[in-house]
């Protein structure tokens, strides 16, 4: 099979200077930024358009959504403003959760106008934006408006405990028992699962 040569293209703003040495399974190029900036960028984000530029593009897209839509005192902003910074801030502590990971924000959403009209106001203040799949990013075919217990049920890192033979999210457990759900949590991380049962419903 033909190995591809990317440098000397161009990919909106990013112009390919080489390919760099292998570092797992993806094939990585050292890319210059219109901006005059240097990164490296896989060649599936390359030729998808994932990766525009060195950033910079995320960062002016959002200092124009700041300044033109007159809405930076809302709830809706502030969860725009949150997702933004959570992908592309690596000085937020949930970078490493997000951005870290490769979760983006697609091109359209880096408008916060953009973002209120696909998403509308959240349904009610119980409600947070949620992806359907944690693997991808934000976009409007990935997002809605969600509860706590709906998201729940959609995160990979939560807990669930056997319940009366049926698997349950330990925070639906919670709600059914009618008890804060850092607390359940403390006692079955210090007495176990069956412990933790016995104690709140026995």
């Amino acid at each position: 099979m033909r190995k591809i040569n990317l440098a000397g293209q161009k990919f909106n703003m990013l112009t390919v200077i080489k390919e760099v040495p292998k570092i797992g399974k993806d094939i990585k190029w050292l890319c210059k930024c219109d901006c005059g900036n240097e990164s490296t960028v896989t060649t599936d984000h390359l030729k998808s358009g994932h990766s525009k530029s060195c950033g910079c593009y995320s960062r002016i897209a959002t200092s124009k959504a700041k300044k033109t839509h007159g809405m930076s005192k809302t709830r809706i902003y502030n969860t725009w403003s949150l997702i933004i910074d959570r992908c592309y801030n690596s000085k937020t502590p949930a970078y490493k959760w997000y951005g870290a990971r490769g979760i983006k924000v697609c091109d359209e959403w880096l408008s916060f106008e953009k973002f209120f009209a696909d998403m509308g106001e959240p349904p009610s203040k119980k409600h947070s934006i949620d992806r359907k799949e944690n693997d991808k990013g934000y976009s409007k075919d990935n997002c809605y408006w969600a509860t706590d217990l709906e998201q729940s049920r959609n995160r990979s890192s939560s807990l669930f405990i056997q319940y009366n033979g049926e698997k349950v999210a330990l925070i639906e457990f919670c709600k059914m028992i009618n008890k804060k759900y850092k607390t359940v949590h403390l006692y079955l991380k210090t007495h176990g699962e069956e412990k933790t049962i016995n104690f709140y419903c026995g």
